[in-house]
């Protein structure tokens, strides 16, 4: 009878401890869900995205060719690498970035023939490009935008009958962000920096964090294909946009505020669409959205997520020739980024495994 009023007494405790780390967990999520953060990240980076989405998009309105500009606009998005740092410096960023985007699109074309090259090429280019932007210790939103191209370029491939002028206006919207660049910087006319050695790179970590990368991206994308998801390409990236947390941590939390944000996100989807989808209000609705977008990304990515959501959505859709529907959209893509975040959650939890990163260096001692 003890024994039976100490194990009651046992269960109860814990519990009541579970329900208390449950409740402080939801608490600082919530308080964190409303706190803006400082960070070192100008504003001018928005308002050049902004012009980004606006120029191409004005354009294609003018010429009654909007499929195109969107292509425009997608390349564009190169000028969120744009590094706050010495011109020459940043224009090499800038140059090498915009050969990855023209490079992430075709290599998602070119391996478009069925499910199964699809996984096994956008998880192994995953490995490969997230290696490199650790290497050279690329800021956010790293590798992200990458997977993204090669994504939709997979899933989307036979909307395009010639490979060469997508490529092409891809190619255009990447030239226009890195003359935007050059501009803003003889513009702020900003003095060359001092440039400093940098420590070693960690390869250990470098090529773990890209194999669990690219081994989660796959579980993501074979997921998808058991559940018989339509074009999943928001999959792989939310994947990836999780796994990016720099602690497990920080991962658990992106994942709750990308399910959150983006849910909110699709219902400003929604209530945008219900309104009005003419060319114009595509024109005019993308740049807002990605200024606000950019605005807040490194302040608070759940308030991020509800602006990036709206704005990725109308450029990959439109770019990939599905027709605009709003009940379509919203179940799929929820569906979409809600797998894609909790594979990411349990591949991020693997990343920071610290017996996990032992073992690896003792068994890749030619990585020294």
């Amino acid at each position: 009878m003890q024994f039976i009023c100490l194990a009651r007494n046992f269960i109860a405790f814990i519990t009541m401890q579970f329900i208390l780390g449950i409740k402080q967990w939801f608490v600082s999520e919530v308080k964190a869900l409303f706190t803006l953060q400082q960070t070192d990240r100008l504003w001018h980076i928005a308002l050049l995205a902004f012009v980004c989405m606006a120029v191409p998009l004005s354009i294609g309105l003018y010429f009654n060719q909007l499929t195109y500009s969107i292509m425009v606009c997608l390349g564009g998005l190169v000028i969120l690498y744009m590094p706050t740092a010495d011109w020459r410096y940043r224009m090499l960023v800038m140059l090498l970035s915009s050969f990855g985007f023209v490079a992430s699109f075709a290599v998602g074309l070119l391996f478009s023939q069925n499910e199964l090259t699809r996984i096994i090429s956008i998880s192994t280019f995953a490995f490969i490009v997230h290696s490199i932007c650790l290497y050279f210790n690329f800021k956010s939103p790293g590798s992200t935008f990458f997977i993204l191209l090669t994504s939709v370029a997979s899933y989307s491939a036979q909307q395009y009958t010639q490979t060469l002028p997508v490529l092409m206006f891809l190619g255009a919207g990447t030239t226009l962000a890195c003359l935007v660049a050059l501009i803003y910087s003889i513009a702020t006319r900003g003095r060359p920096i001092a440039i400093t050695t940098e420590e070693k790179p960690d390869y250990h970590s470098v090529v773990l964090e890209g194999l669990l990368v690219g081994i989660f991206v796959a579980v993501s994308l074979v997921l998808a294909y058991i559940l018989k998801l339509e074009k999943p390409y928001w999959v792989p990236v939310s994947c990836m946009a999780v796994m990016r947390g720099v602690n497990t941590q920080h991962v658990y939390q992106r994942g709750f505020q990308r399910i959150l944000g983006t849910t909110v996100g699709l219902g400003l989807t929604y209530l945008l669409l219900l309104i009005e989808t003419t060319p114009l209000a595509l024109c005019i609705t993308i740049p807002v959205l990605q200024f606000f977008a950019e605005l807040f990304v490194a302040r608070n990515y759940a308030l991020a997520l509800v602006f990036i959501t709206p704005m990725a959505l109308l450029l990959a859709e439109t770019a990939s020739g599905l027709t605009l529907n709003e009940h379509s959209i919203i179940t799929t893509r929820l569906y979409d980024i809600t797998l894609g975040s909790i594979v990411g959650a349990v591949g991020g939890y693997l990343l920071y495994h610290q017996q996990l990163r032992a073992k690896f260096k003792e068994t890749t001692p030619f990585l020294d």
